[in-house]
């Protein structure tokens, strides 16, 4: 076989007969994940106490790349906080500022619940008297 030398093709028009494409990315969501919602919460707080998601890695005994993707996809695992009463206070705490009485259906939660502890106390009365 012989040897050949392939020079660069000199740039070609490229002609397209239905007009301009529209981007490739993917269209916009209207809205988050609840799960993502939540862990964006989480890892405020954790950089707010920790100084850092290395930090908090560390404290968790985790890699912060592993840290940061179940932050992100909404998979962080919240038993991670069993060890670290603070933090939990800390994120309980964002939590309830970010979604507390603002949210019609946690707030719905709320009222049954002391709708049904008023009955259960009603019942313990009724029963003693």
């Amino acid at each position: 076989m012989g040897s050949r030398v392939n020079a660069p093709l000199p740039p070609m028009e490229v002609k397209t007969v239905d007009g301009p494409r529209p981007p490739l990315t993917p269209p916009a969501r209207s809205g988050q994940s609840p799960s993502i919602a939540l862990t964006a919460v989480v890892r405020d707080v954790l950089i707010r106490h920790y100084g850092s998601l290395k930090a908090a890695a560390l404290t968790f005994e985790m890699d912060l790349g592993q840290l940061s993707r179940e932050l992100q996809t909404g998979d962080f695992k919240f038993r991670r906080l069993d060890d670290h009463a603070d933090v939990k206070v800390a994120i309980a705490r964002a939590m309830y500022q970010t979604f507390g009485d603002d949210d019609p259906q946690a707030r719905k939660r709320r009222v049954i619940r002391r709708l049904r502890e008023g009955l259960e106390e009603l019942a313990e009365i009724e029963g003693a008297a």
